[in-house]
């Protein structure tokens, strides 16, 4: 067998074996407590000066009609980080609007670090409290403005909420390489009605990162911490 071969096989074993690494880091079979313990660093690819073309959109559906009420579009620059809150910073805004605020990491980017863990407690007001559960719910793609994007879901029902004839249901979709957010779907139903907000990217975004940070003692949203 010559040289040449023997490279060929070579590298298509460690590119093999990479992938199944890469596939493992996705499965959702690794729980948060074992991954969280096992690193040192918490990784964002949102870093300073990102800009995020966002969009926000209401919809009302009834049956097979949907009417969507509300849409409102925003285009903000990261002006910087302290965890657990990145600070953005409207462009093109005027007024009141134009001030720059904090915003949880959650609706911008997730640690590289815990993707594909089977449940994580992240920062989130539904109004139940400034904490919510998501669970993996694999890999898939989305139709975008730029045209299909894989991504990974994390999901949380919560039933009897905010009434107790009333569900929610809240999915949480992250970038699968980078884990910058590209799009939250909140929907609340009672069987009949169903109101969803959906805010998600309007394009791709050009990354300034990475962007790290040593990793927290403790993860402040965890049952009891």
């Amino acid at each position: 067998m010559n040289k040449l071969v023997v490279s060929v096989i070579v590298a298509l074993a460690v590119l093999f074996i990479a992938g199944l690494y890469l596939l493992s880091q996705m499965t959702g079979g690794t729980s948060f407590n074992e991954r969280y313990a096992s690193i040192k660093k918490l990784t964002f690819s949102v870093g300073n000066g990102t800009v995020l073309n966002q969009e926000l959109r209401i919809l009302m559906s009834y049956g097979n009609r949907s009417v969507e009420t509300q849409r409102a579009n925003r285009t903000v620059r990261v002006g910087g980080f302290s965890w657990p809150s990145y600070y953005l910073c409207p462009i093109g805004e005027t007024g009141p609007a134009a001030q720059c605020y904090d915003v949880p990491f959650t609706l911008v980017a997730m640690p590289k670090e815990l993707m594909g863990v089977d449940s994580i407690d992240l920062p989130f007001n539904s109004g139940k409290g400034n904490r919510i559960t998501l669970r993996y719910g694999g890999i898939t793609n989305l139709d975008m403005p730029w045209g299909p994007h894989p991504v990974v879901n994390y999901t949380n029902f919560t039933a009897h909420y905010p009434k107790p004839d009333v569900n929610m249901t809240a999915k949480f979709y992250y970038d699968t390489s980078e884990g910058y957010l590209v799009r939250i779907e909140v929907s609340i139903t009672d069987g009949n009605l169903t109101s969803t907000a959906l805010f998600q990217l309007r394009e791709m975004p050009k990354l300034r990162g990475p962007l790290e940070i040593e990793k927290p003692e403790n993860w402040g949203w965890s049952r009891g911490g």
